[in-house]
């Protein structure tokens, strides 16, 4: 468990603030964490930590070795995000681990599990659908792939509706199936239903989040050596119904690349 005191606070001449009193209230709040999470693992499996300075900085190296980084998505206004920005966001585009934002007061569905991603293009679907089935295979989900196309505004009806809009859609489908037959044989218990559909991605995913218990993103590739959130990601990580996990590219799933070349003696083996 992690708590970031602010390095920095307004302050009036009469009303001094000395650092002390803050540490005193960030150790108050993360004892009172501690406790809660003892009670439903047991002491020994909690531990925590109290830093100082840029709350999305100080979780992007704390999480430097982590395996997930989960943070409780916060309740802000817009105009609130634009003065003082979202950690949420702030970390999910910049840790090197995936970073999981759960909404105020989410909870559990019943019934069976469902683990949603969004893929937006197949150059760079591997790590996302490698972290997907390994994800749907812990929590005994089936996984709903996503895949959302439209044509650049002011063009998008005139041209779906010549060409088809299932038609295209089919040809999208028949460009996707290939790289999920990889992932369905080293996984033949994932029940795996793919979805194209024409719109938006943003609301596409927003509105499957309603029925899921996670939603997975891939942090956009280009832009900066570790990727970066665009806009259907920023819009998910403040809007989406369930928890949404954004990984970076080149992450491990805790499973072995079907792709490798193994050996014993001189013999392969795969």
């Amino acid at each position: 468990l992690i708590h970031v005191v602010p390095d920095y606070v307004a302050m009036s001449p009469m009303l001094p603030l000395v650092p002390s009193e803050l540490q005193r209230t960030g150790h108050a709040i993360l004892d009172r964490a501690a406790a809660e999470a003892a009670s439903a693992l047991g002491a020994g499996r909690v531990g925590s930590a109290l830093l100082t300075g840029n709350r999305s900085r100080c979780l992007v190296r704390a999480g430097e070795h982590a395996s997930l980084i989960v943070l409780g998505r916060e309740a802000h206004s817009s105009l609130e995000r634009l003065v003082t920005g979202a950690t949420t966001i702030g970390v999910a585009a910049r840790s090197t681990c995936p970073t999981i934002a759960v909404p105020p007061g989410w909870e559990p569905r019943a019934g069976k599990s469902r683990v949603v991603v969004g893929l937006e293009r197949t150059a760079h679907s591997r790590a996302l659908l490698r972290r997907a089935f390994h994800l749907a295979t812990q929590r005994d989900a089936e996984l709903v792939i996503i895949h959302a196309w439209e044509l650049p505004s002011g063009y998008d009806d005139i041209i779906a509706r010549r060409a088809g809009e299932q038609e295209w859609s089919d040809h999208v489908r028949e460009q996707v199936e290939p790289h999920l037959d990889e992932w369905r044989a080293t996984y033949p218990l994932v029940h795996v239903e793919l979805r194209v559909v024409h719109g938006q991605a943003a609301r596409a995913l927003r509105d499957a989040s309603e029925e899921a218990d996670l939603l997975v993103l891939l942090r956009r590739p280009h832009g900066f050596p570790g990727g970066h959130l665009g806009g259907t990601g920023r819009v998910l990580l403040r809007e989406s119904a369930c928890p949404t996990e954004v990984i970076p590219l080149g992450v491990g799933a805790g499973v072995v690349e079907t792709d490798l070349v193994l050996e014993r003696g001189g013999v392969l083996l795969k």
